[in-house]
């Protein structure tokens, strides 16, 4: 009985930590945009801009970027999923930082191009600081 014991008390610790692991396992912009929710609202904010850059058209087809782990981040009190990606062999001047809202509600970016800002979704100003700090820029 107390070998049994050890050995379940031994397959519950093996099952938590890989179970930990896995949970910590990092996910990408690119892992993120391949659930139907989030991938729905990232199409319907690219669709309403103009101008969209060629990497950032090829990272929306087949994640061909450099990009970092997600992370959730607070803005005005609420929660925000941050994801940030950008153009190969030229970071950090050519790159977007994107806000998903809970459950993928809503999406905001800003998008940098040779140095220069713009905007996706409209955010506000709160916004617009978090979106800053997520591409490592002080604002327009």
């Amino acid at each position: 009985m107390r070998s049994r014991f050890k050995r379940l008390s031994a397959l519950c610790l093996i099952s938590v930590l890989i179970g930990g692991s896995a949970f910590a396992a990092d996910e990408y912009l690119f892992d993120t945009l391949k659930k139907p929710a989030y991938r729905k609202v990232w199409n319907a904010m690219l669709a309403k801009e103009k101008n969209i850059p060629h990497w950032l058209t090829v990272f929306s087809r087949n994640y061909d970027a450099p990009a970092t782990p997600v992370q959730t981040v607070t803005v005005d009190g609420k929660a925000y999923l941050s994801g940030y990606v950008c153009m190969p062999h030229n970071c950090p001047d050519n790159a977007l930082a994107v806000m998903f809202g809970e459950k993928a509600a809503s999406v905001t970016a800003v998008l940098v191009e040779n140095g220069k800002q713009r905007y996706f979704g409209k955010p506000g100003e709160a916004m617009r600081a978090a979106l800053d700090k997520a591409v490592g820029k002080s604002g327009p």
